[in-house]
């Protein structure tokens, strides 16, 4: 199940990276990698409720929020790079 969920995480974060390779231009690229960062946010805030009300074990919400805490730098030094 954690590799599972993990992998998801890693495919969600690799499509938004790999579709903003190379420069962003649009407002929509801009929109997208916004709404990505948040979406990734809100992921990490589901997982610590679900760990403060006993959901999920807490080892297994440190590693995704791991991950997610991966994927979430690297769009914002995308973004920075970019801009």
């Amino acid at each position: 199940m954690k590799n599972l969920i993990m992998s998801g995480t890693t495919l969600l974060c690799g499509i938004a990276i790999g579709a903003s390779v190379g420069n962003i231009k649009t407002d929509e690229e801009k929109i997208i990698l916004n709404e990505t960062t948040t979406y990734i946010q809100d992921m990490k805030e589901w997982m610590y409720e679900d760990m403060y009300n006993g959901i999920i074990d807490s080892s297994y919400a440190d590693y995704y929020i791991e991950g997610l805490d991966s994927c979430e730098d690297m769009l914002i030094n995308l973004d920075s790079i970019t801009n």
